[in-house]
């Protein structure tokens, strides 16, 4: 019981890895056919952002919730 608990934070970040790949190869499916330049994220940029956000909920749980609210204004500033 204690090895699933200790595995927790990797289950939670590897799942937010793969919902974020899961998003940017939809997305880059979708927008397969537009010209090179004109697709602004894809399956790299999608997992990287649902990285930062397992990231920034784990942090969350661990310090404050805060963290997460800073952490999602940061990545729509930058997305934006």
């Amino acid at each position: 019981m204690e090895q699933n608990l200790q595995l927790a934070p990797f289950w939670t970040l590897l799942s937010a890895l793969c919902l974020g790949a899961v998003i940017g190869l939809q997305r880059g499916w979708t927008l397969r056919n537009e010209e090179t330049g004109r697709r602004i994220a894809g399956i790299r940029t999608y997992s990287l952002i649902g990285r930062t956000c397992g990231i920034s909920g784990l942090l969350s749980r661990a310090f404050s919730p805060l963290v997460l609210g800073f952490v999602l204004l940061a990545l729509a500033a930058i997305i934006a």
